[in-house]
């Protein structure tokens, strides 16, 4: 069996303030292309994470081992779901309910009592009590199995099982944890702290599972509650990844196998630990076949993905890309992808200054109800497609790249887009250190938004390198296929036969 500690340690959001955005979780892509291949997959979870069955059911995947070292220390071994209703809580007898989406606000003696907050499938997720200065006194953590799993009241946070026991407590201050002796499953009532608790659970409940033939894949992680030097207790092969705070965890490891989510993540690690490990780069999501339509389209659409851009740097490009698309109307477009609401909102601020110093010379829109724009066009001003979307789901992604025949993106990557990038076949132009990108091969490393506009012309004005980057994108697509990855894997592992 191939066990997996992932980085797994936020809890679910808060959807009635959160707004929808593309997350992904550590090692998932690893754990279904080896399940994909025959081999059985053991999930260690030594984070509290009382969303778990959620985020499983979201992903849909399901190991053939799970093992959460929090449920353990809480007694907790039911996996069916329960129905949990904000009215099995005891509440004042004036209390009342004012419902919103995604959220109960509870009103007693005239003031907000508490708020009982839902997640996007209609479970609990928190019920937080406030005092008469509308700060929080006390906040319930609800298990998405359907109980009180944690009550946090200033620096301590009390954790129960399904019945309702308090079984352990810990003070985030101190970081000590008291036991509750009467159901204690450990070897002593009082812990130091929080990691001596979590460490001894995983030596005596972990480590003797795994035995000749099996392979621990830990996930570095500085935020992780389990210590790396419970890990270097067997055979370890190490994953590291761009997503998670590494560095310290990275220094305790020693040496050994690694897979690591890029080159660039793979330059770092091996500058920081001076190459003492056997270093695989095996990308977080493997490619999949599905070429784009650009091709299909008269008017060719450049992508820029916005997400890290500062305002003078979208100010800049969308100048830059606006001479571009008043040269040729009707042959090039622009569309603007962002991630978070901040960015989508900066994009929309940057194309409203750009109508507002060059009003008169353009239009983006042929409504007919607006007088302003039936003048323009019959004055015959320019049409000129500029469009932008925050991308809310992977779906949305692969919509919006279908269209897309370059993608520039700036000052970060984004591993998921880049591999979807390649996937659709398109080429990528940016200005940082790339993953799969290789110059005037399947992109382009601008040195500056000059060079990205010579990058723009390169492909967009000459078929044969936009086919050329397209055939070095199938390669890299065979490349990183799960077939590949899995010859990979094998090699890790040391195994003769898939």
């Amino acid at each position: 069996m191939e066990y997996f500690v992932p980085a797994w340690h936020g809890k679910l959001a808060d959807w009635a303030y959160n707004v929808p955005h593309i997350q992904f979780y550590d090692a998932i892509n690893q754990m279904r292309v080896l399940q994909d291949n025959g081999k059985k997959i053991g999930m260690i979870i030594p984070n509290y994470q009382p969303q778990l069955t959620s985020k499983l059911n979201q992903l849909v995947f399901y190991p053939d081992y799970l093992f959460s070292v929090y449920d353990y220390l809480q007694g907790i071994d039911q996996v069916e779901n329960q129905i949990l209703n904000y009215t099995d809580f005891k509440w004042p007898e004036d209390a009342y309910f004012d419902f919103t989406p995604f959220r109960i606000m509870v009103i007693s003696a005239n003031r907000l009592y508490a708020q009982i907050i839902f997640d996007n499938d209609g479970k609990i997720l928190s019920v937080v009590y406030l005092d008469e200065n509308k700060q929080p006194s006390k906040t319930l953590t609800i298990d998405s199995r359907g109980f009180v799993s944690s009550e946090e009241v200033n620096d301590e946070v009390i954790y129960f099982d399904q019945i309702g026991h308090w079984r352990f407590k810990y003070n985030k201050q101190t970081d000590q944890v008291t036991m509750n002796d009467v159901f204690n499953p450990c070897n002593q009532d009082q812990y130091l702290h929080l990691s001596d608790l979590i460490s001894e659970v995983f030596e005596d409940r972990v480590l003797p599972k795994i035995k000749a033939g099996d392979h621990l894949i830990a996930s570095l992680d500085d935020q992780s509650a389990l210590p790396v030097q419970a890990l270097k207790q067997v055979p370890t092969i190490y994953s590291v990844s761009q997503w998670n705070e590494y560095t310290h965890s990275l220094l305790e490891a020693g040496s050994g196998q690694m897979i690591v989510d890029s080159r660039m993540t793979a330059n770092r690690v091996e500058g920081l630990v001076d190459r003492r490990f056997d270093i695989t780069v095996m990308p977080p999501f493997q490619t999949q076949f599905k070429l784009g339509h650009s091709q299909r389209s008269k008017r060719q659409i450049i992508g820029v993905f916005a997400e890290h851009m500062s305002y003078q740097e979208l100010k800049q490009i969308t100048e830059m890309l606006y001479q571009r698309l008043m040269n040729n109307p009707t042959g090039e477009g622009v569309h603007f992808l962002t991630y978070s609401s901040a960015q989508d909102n900066l994009v929309n601020q940057v194309i409203d200054e750009l109508k507002a110093e060059h009003s008169g010379e353009f239009t983006m829109g042929k409504s007919k109800e607006n007088p302003d724009e039936v003048k323009l066009e019959s004055k015959k001003i320019p049409y000129l497609s500029i469009k932008k979307d925050r991308l809310t789901n992977t779906a949305e992604v692969m919509r919006a790249l279908d269209k897309v025949r370059v993608l520039v993106s700036w000052n970060d990557g984004d591993d998921f887009l880049e591999m979807a990038a390649i996937s659709v076949g398109v080429p990528q132009l940016q200005n940082y250190e790339p993953t799969t990108v290789v110059d005037r091969r399947n992109g382009w490393i601008c040195a500056d938004f000059n060079e990205l506009n010579q990058g723009l012309t390169y492909f967009l004005s000459n078929l044969q390198n936009w086919n050329q980057a397209l055939v070095y994108n199938v390669k890299i697509l065979n490349q990183f296929s799960e077939e590949n990855l899995m010859k990979e894997w094998q090699k890790i592992f040391g195994d003769e036969e898939l």
